[in-house]
């Protein structure tokens, strides 16, 4: 630096920047379909400001009563209480029979390899469809 009359000495200076993790984050969802529907397919909504997303999973905390409906990843496999799911984070969900219909959720995290997000919930509404009889 200069005064406009002395001229200071050289000085270094060692900036040190520390990586702040940010956890990910989830979004809740409800979804209601039509008892005759047998699977469908599902998205989580993930985010996170410090991960490319293929280094983000979803964990399942809780699955959906099993009278009701199953949960599968994209290949047909069965997903139980802990089991993670890799990007792109789609779960297929299987009617277990098109004569149940009624309310039930899972809830689910996303870990960045560091943090865990928030919970998240998936509401699921299988709504009932009134037949009428018939005479044969």
């Amino acid at each position: 630096a200069y005064d406009g009359f002395v001229r200071s000495s050289v000085a270094t200076g060692l900036i040190n920047v520390a990586f702040v993790d940010h956890p990910p984050t989830v979004t809740s969802k409800n979804i209601e379909f039509v008892q005759t529907v047998s699977s469908l397919t599902y998205n989580f909504t993930v985010s996170d400001p410090d991960t490319i997303d293929s280094g983000v999973f979803v964990r399942l905390v809780s699955v959906p009563d099993p009278t009701l409906a199953t949960v599968q990843d994209a290949a047909g496999n069965p997903l139980v209480t802990g089991s993670t799911v890799n990007s792109p984070w789609s779960i297929v969900l299987k009617m277990t029979s098109p004569y149940h219909y009624g309310a039930t959720s899972l809830t689910f995290r996303a870990n960045d390899g560091t943090s865990d997000s928030n919970l998240g919930t998936l509401n699921i509404n299988i709504t009932h469809i009134n037949s009428p009889p018939t005479v044969a």
